[in-house]
């Protein structure tokens, strides 16, 4: 009964260091990398949205240059 006692003992100051010291920084890492995946997804919207754009204005461009007169 002793061991298991002692064991017990053991595992709980394990799981309280490993509370403690190690899971604030992995909840830092995981937040910080969330949010430079968001800030990431963000950003590549972006020039699609200006492609979009961009190939209506062309598509405008050529249909007023087919209209005008050839000289």
């Amino acid at each position: 009964m002793s061991t298991f006692i002692g064991q017990l003992v053991g595992f709980a100051v394990i799981v309280y260091i490993i509370w403690r010291y190690v899971v604030p920084p992995v909840r830092r890492m995981m937040t910080n990398q969330q949010e430079t995946c968001a800030t990431s997804w963000r950003t590549a919207r972006r020039p699609k949205e200006q492609l979009a754009k961009a190939e209506k204005a062309h598509e405008k461009a050529v249909e007023q240059a087919k209209a005008r007169p050839s000289r």
